[in-house]
């Protein structure tokens, strides 16, 4: 039975040391509804179609509490609807400035009766 034990043992260490250098070669981590690989110039690759990305939402006060942000760290105020990114040189969050446009959802309406979502205007489809 120790022999059983002992040869157990010595394969999954084995095996571990097996499969470790083949993980180490991933460039990175895809999110995505293709099964796509990430670019290999990305450590993490989002692409949807029909998602976005949502970061965490937080009051001002939740986001001054965070204790020694990361450079770069990004949140959005729940506060004045702004989205902030600590900026570690200056010590301070600083609001991401964006332009004057919007996008406007396009109204859907449910159908309970055929649990179908449907757009409330024709698009220009042919």
């Amino acid at each position: 039975m120790k022999i059983m034990k002992t040869k157990n043992y010595l394969l999954t260490i084995l095996a571990t040391f097996l499969i470790l250098p083949v993980l180490s070669l991933a460039q990175g981590v895809a999110i995505n509804d293709d099964d796509t690989e990430a670019d290999p110039s990305a450590m993490l690759e989002i692409k949807s179609n029909t998602k976005g990305l949502l970061i965490p939402r937080m009051t001002q006060e939740e986001i001054e509490a965070i204790v020694n942000p990361a450079n770069g760290l990004m949140v959005f105020s729940i506060t004045d609807n702004s989205i902030y990114a600590f900026i570690d040189t200056e010590g301070i969050w600083k609001m991401i400035l964006y332009g004057t446009g919007t996008i406007t959802p396009i109204p859907q309406i449910y159908n309970p009766a055929t649990g179908r979502t449907w757009m409330d205007r024709n698009l220009g489809a042919s």
